[in-house]
């Protein structure tokens, strides 16, 4: 019998890859470009993976980081008017087609799609989980059932171990000295992860280093950590009841998009029909 899979899904992630990859697609004055390229990367999920469950996680700013880190996320630019409203629709659109297809969509105020992964894999931590995303922060929740699916390609604890010959554990103390894409600096000018790498394994140089910058690597501790803390709550997401409402999505998509229902889209229809399962 077929293990239980259970794939998450980073919203954000996988609509703002194909915004502007598909930059140019419109049906009837509207733009369609985001809901295309998610709908098609959705499906590409589903028929590589076969899950059981599947829950599309999402950010909610303002972030809890943000409180205790004003530079957190702080070099992110404003966005034009007409850009602005594009992503802002491809989220409606996309979030309606996961509603019609009965698809939970996850998100908590003040948290980021990564900290729900990481209550999500401290909870369940003995299922099979897949995190579609490309985050490396996500390095720290990989094991031997967790797995991280990005480029197209499953990354394993066995592939982290190969390239950075340390173990997930230690990620978060590397990224703390190395700095992050979130506007966290690193210690200081030209530390990079290959070097805070050979730091870590040098308690001379890790207490040389911790002497010098303590405050500073310990408060990038706390921002890199998954989850950033205790109080996320996993619901109930209730049953999905695919099988009544997978018309309801294609007729969505074709109606108001224009959007050719392709084989590998009903390829990952099927799949849900026959494998989804009640979380």
């Amino acid at each position: 019998m077929r293990n239980d899979v259970t794939l998450l899904i980073d919203f954000q992630n996988a609509l703002y890859k194909y915004l502007s990859i598909n930059y140019g697609l419109e049906h009837n004055n509207i733009r369609t470009g985001g809901i295309y390229g998610f709908v098609t990367h959705f499906s590409h999920l589903i028929n590589v993976h076969k899950p059981t469950k599947v829950i599309v996680c999402n950010d909610y700013p303002p972030y809890k980081r943000s409180v205790t880190c004003a530079e957190y996320k702080g070099d992110r630019q404003k966005l034009e008017d007409d850009l602005f409203d594009y992503i802002q629709n491809s989220k409606k659109f996309c979030y309606k087609f996961l509603e019609y297809l009965g698809i939970p969509l996850w998100f908590e105020k003040g948290f980021e799609c990564d900290d729900l992964f990481g209550a999500y894999c401290k909870k369940f931590d003995s299922e099979s989980i897949i995190l579609s995303s490309n985050d490396n922060d996500l390095n720290q929740l990989l094991n031997a059932k967790i797995s991280i699916y990005k480029q197209n390609k499953q990354y394993t604890i066995d592939n982290f171990r190969q390239e950075f010959n340390i173990e997930p554990d230690d990620w978060i103390k590397v990224l703390a000295m190395s700095g992050t894409h979130n506007n966290l600096k690193n210690l200081y000018k030209g530390l990079g992860i290959k070097t805070a790498i050979k730091i870590l394994k040098d308690k001379v140089k890790m207490d040389n280093m911790l002497f010098s910058y303590k405050e500073q690597y310990e408060n990038n501790l706390k921002l890199i950590k998954l989850p950033y803390d205790d109080t996320i709550t996993i619901p109930d997401f209730g049953k999905i009841a695919i099988i009544d409402s997978e018309r309801e999505a294609i007729n969505y998509l074709m109606r108001e998009f224009g959007i050719r229902i392709t084989s590998q889209m009903n390829e990952s229809f099927a799949i849900l029909r026959s494998t989804i399962n009640l979380i």
